[in-house]
């Protein structure tokens, strides 16, 4: 085996483990974003693996919330947009009865008008 494997090698396993370390600490924040208190332990350990500090968990943690929040008032969208469809329907059958309705009173009030002006 080349010094050049070896280090290729060595270089693939930091990846990996950083790849492992982001995904671990985004988990986390995403857990607590939840409701889920995981062991201070588990958290201070993570933080010291990751370099970050306590401040920063809580801003990830803090801005996770915010984006779950929006996730599930756009998930909700739909169903809005649907109800919105449905009262437009209805809103517009009712406006064909008050057109109708109109008409009608015009009809008929049109000729009496008519008659009372040349009384």
């Amino acid at each position: 085996m080349s010094i050049t494997e070896l280090l290729q090698r060595i270089t693939n396993s930091q990846l990996a483990r950083e790849r492992n370390r982001r995904t671990t600490y985004h988990d986390m924040v995403r857990q607590v974003a939840e409701g889920h208190e995981p062991p201070s332990e588990e958290v201070d350990q993570l933080l010291r693996e990751t370099g970050k500090t306590a401040e920063q968990f809580a801003a990830d943690v803090e801005l996770m919330t915010r984006r779950l929040k929006w996730r599930a008032e756009y998930d909700t969208l739909p169903k809005h947009r649907a109800e919105i469809d449905e009262l437009n329907s209805k809103i517009a059958a009712c406006n064909k009865v008050l057109e109708a309705a109109e008409k009608k009173h015009d009809e008929d009030t049109n000729p009496l008008l008519a008659r009372m002006a040349w009384l």
